[in-house]
This record gives structure tokens, C-alpha cells and sequence, in this order.
């Protein structure tokens, strides 16, 4: 069956009418990365997937919502349909939710699409979201898909994830600390650019990533970075990463 014909006959729905009511209370599962360490700060994966049955009611408590043939809600983010798979298209600014869960996975009526992307802008301006779990399907996080969520304390960036956009979590001044997986090889120009809160970054690449003007206006020279032991002296020789105070192993 068709992907764009599973979705005929649900109720369609307008983008704002999403509520704090909405938010979906379970917390998503984490685990170390295989054959990691007990580090303080472990590779977070997270796989959520919801189910839809016919008459459009999803699954554990989550919320389904139709805008048109290709566009959908769950539990207040919004997800396109491309081929067979899904993105993250947009995040209702009107919602009141504060912690969101981007799922993994889509299933209906023996048609399975995975989350695969977060585009471009997808939650730019967002000051009211404090936590993120990204579902571990999604390979890449767009341009500026995070930029100005000023509240976000916290989120899980999952080991399926390969390339970070530029300007991805650009001004959210609320992040402590980040985990970024060893999966990940590229990471845009900006990406935490004015994270003042930033204290940690956790980095499992055992070849430093790739990066240009990575933490521009976030004070790295008072933060410290963690890396792989056998990688202490690549992090130290390679900019932006040996602008960090201190560089320890995981």
C-alpha cells in the first residue's frame, strides 16, 4: 500500500491546536554505546516508535494529529513524508509542551517509514523547549534546526547521527553539556555559537570531527572537553578542539 494513501482517513487538524495536555509523559530509554566505557556521559540512543491503527490513534499515550496527505503531528512535532521515510519538518511555536521526543519510527498497517532527518529550522526560535530526545533513526540535524531555543538544558543526540548542520544549536545559551557520538564526522561552521552555559562536551570520535568556528562567543577556554584516551593528543593539536581549557579522557 502506498505511504501517502495509509493516512486517508484520519481527521485532518490544524497545526496549532496542539496543547500542554498533549505531551506525552514517557521518558525515552538510554544506553551506553557498544563497547564503550562507564563514563560519566555515555552515548544516549533512544528508539520510540508509535503505531497508528485505522482510525487514527496512535499508540503508549502519543497524540496524532493530520494536516494534509503528507503532513502530520506527533505529540506536537511535525513530520513530513519523502519517499519512504519521514523528516522533521517544523515544531509548533504555539505548543507549551517543554520536553520533546522526536520518535524513531512510524508504523501502520505493515508500513513501516523511519525519521530520518531534522530539516533546516525546524525548531529555530523555540524558547520554551528545555529537553530534546532525537529518535535514533535520524542521521542528520539541519541548518539551524535548534538555533534560539535559549531553554534547552538538555539533549540526546543518538549514535545513528552523522553530520551536525551548521548553526544547528546556535544561541541555546541553556546547554551545559553535550554527548556527541562517535558516528558523527562533520559538524557545521556555528554550531555552538554562543552557547554561554556550555561547561562540557563529551566528544566519542576517535578521529576529531571536522569543524570550522565551531564554538565562536561560547567561552570554551573555561570549559572541558572529554575524548577518547588515544585521542588526547589529536584534540590537543586540532582546532577548534584545543581552544578548550581542559581536555581530559572519557
Amino acid at each position: 500500500m502506498a505511504v501517502s494513501a495509509l493516512l486517508l482517513g484520519f481527521t485532518m487538524l490544524d497545526l496549532t491546536s496542539c496543547s500542554k495536555d498533549e505531551e506525552n509523559g514517557g521518558a525515552a530509554p538510554t544506553e551506553k554505546e557498544n563497547g564503550g566505557k562507564d563514563d560519566d556521559k555515555p552515548v544516549a540512543t533512544s528508539e520510540v516508535v508509535v503505531t497508528v491503527d485505522d482510525n487514527g490513534q496512535a499508540d503508549g499515550g502519543h497524540h496524532f494529529q493530520k494536516i494534509d496527505e503528507t503532513k502530520f503531528i506527533i505529540d506536537g512535532v511535525q513530520y513530513s513524508m519523502e519517499n519512504d521515510h519521514l523528516v522533521v519538518f517544523e515544531y509548533d511555536k504555539t505548543n507549551s509542551m517543554d520536553a520533546v521526543v522526536i520518535i524513531s519510527t512510524l508504523k501502520y498497517q505493515g508500513s513501516t517509514m523511519d525519521v530520518t532527518r531534522i530539516k533546516k529550522l525546524a525548531f529555530k526560535g523555540c524558547a520554551g523547549i528545555t529537553s530534546c530526545v532525537i529518535g535514533n533513526k535520524v542521521t542528520s540535524i539541519g541548518e539551524e534546526a535548534f538555533d534560539g531555543c535559549t531553554s534547552l538544558s538538555s539533549v540526546t543526540i543518538p549514535s545513528s547521527v552523522t553530520n551536525i548542520d551548521k548553526k544547528a544549536f546556535e544561541h541555546c545559551r541553556g546547554l551545559s553539556s553535550v554527548t556527541i557520538p562517535s558516528s558523527v564526522t562533520s559538524i557545521g561552521r556555528g554550531t555552538f555559537h554562543d552557547c554561554s552555559g556550555l561547561r562540557h562536551v563529551y566528544c566519542h570520535a576517535v578521529n576529531p570531527p571536522s569543524a570550522e568556528d565551531l564554538f565562536g562567543e561560547t567561552p570554551i577556554s573555561s570549559a572541558t572537553l572529554h575524548v577518547p584516551a588515544e585521542s588526547l593528543d589529536a584534540y590537543k593539536a586540532t582546532s577548534p578542539w584545543s581552544g578548550f581549557g581542559t581536555i581530559v579522557a572519557l
